[in-house]
């Protein structure tokens, strides 16, 4: 079973497609991730069409909650909770710091992930977690906070962080970025496949083409080159990790 742990269907125009021709490439698990309140709605809608590959993760991406309003933030948050029962995780959740960010955006985001991470422990569901520019303080908050179960999205990090990394019980998506990116290649040639699940962060695009859930063998076999394997034991391993950390279900 392929698996792709973390796309973004709701923005894709023709989403249905795009989930046939990946379950006729062997991927038969597909996490949609909400980061909107509208995206979460479309993201629900596509698992009642495809119950069989759709789970959803319901989350805010931390771009977004300083861009909405008081009242619909609570709103947000409220309809999350509220479907909290139909989703396999939450995510796509975390922080997003550059050099732009205030210091009150900062706290804004490190609130509202710390009410994810309550959310998590309560409903017993995994966290997909987003930490561009942020990785250090993602790290430290989700030990300073107990996080039990943690997908680290597209986390690449040099070698210090990489150890504090090992020293946790979370898992890493790999993604397209594979491909063509010397940093990210070095830092998946080192990642323990017990650590290892697989994702495309679609419909982002990698040397101008459009990536989506198709990619994933490809995706694999990439990793499998980098650490000279099978790509069937980067296939087994990322299996295994799924059922971990999202269960049997």
């Amino acid at each position: 079973m392929w698996a792709d742990v973390h796309c973004h269907f709701d923005y894709f125009e023709n989403p249905a497609e795009i989930i046939v021709a990946a379950e006729k490439a062997g991927v038969k698990r597909i996490i949609a991730n909400s980061t909107t309140l509208e995206g979460l709605h479309k993201c629900l809608a596509l698992k009642m069409q495809f119950p069989k590959i759709i789970s959803v993760a319901l989350g805010y991406h931390p771009t977004h909650i300083f861009e909405d309003s008081a009242s619909k933030r609570e709103e947000t948050m409220n309809h999350i909770i509220q479907h909290a029962s139909e989703a396999i995780a939450f995510g796509e959740v975390g922080l997003d710091f550059d050099e732009q960010t205030s210091k009150e955006e900062k706290e804004l985001q490190v609130a509202i992930f710390k009410k994810f991470i309550l959310l998590s422990k309560e409903f017993k569901k995994p966290l997909i977690v987003h930490a561009r520019g942020s990785r250090a303080e993602v790290l430290r908050i989700l030990q300073e906070e107990n996080a039990q179960k943690v997908l680290l999205h597209s986390f690449v990090c040099k070698e210090k962080q990489m150890k504090d990394l090992l020293k946790t019980s979370f898992f890493v998506s790999v993604g397209a970025g594979v491909l063509n990116s010397e940093w990210i290649q070095k830092f998946a040639q080192e990642l323990p496949l017990e650590k290892l699940l697989l994702e495309t962060d679609s419909p982002l695009e990698f040397s101008g083409e459009q990536c989506s859930s198709v990619w994933i063998p490809r995706i694999a076999s990439k990793i499998a080159e980098l650490k000279g394997i099978q790509a069937e034991n980067v296939q087994k391993a990322a299996e295994k990790n799924f059922q971990a950390l999202f269960g049997k279900n």
